[in-house]
């Protein structure tokens, strides 16, 4: 059905957001072990919250949409 592929493109979204987030920290604890200055100037930082940011707001999107369809299925059996 439309909402088992929406779920799931929910949950694969939001394994790439764990991933993300977990290479995220890696990179900032090298460069907080070399003794950057400030990791969140480092542009590898950047792209890796800019990426997240990107798939967090697909993730909202993807469940606004299957709120708003189980709405329409409740009203229907109401």
């Amino acid at each position: 059905t439309e909402e088992g592929k929406r779920q799931y493109s929910i949950l694969s979204l939001k394994s790439k957001e764990h991933r993300s987030i977990s290479e995220l920290g890696a990179k900032v604890y090298d460069l907080m072990r070399t003794k950057a200055k400030n990791p969140a100037l480092d542009k590898t930082v950047k792209g890796t919250v800019a990426r997240i940011k990107k798939i967090e707001s697909r993730i909202a999107a993807l469940e606004k949409k299957s709120r708003e369809s189980l709405k329409k299925v409740f009203k229907k059996a109401a």
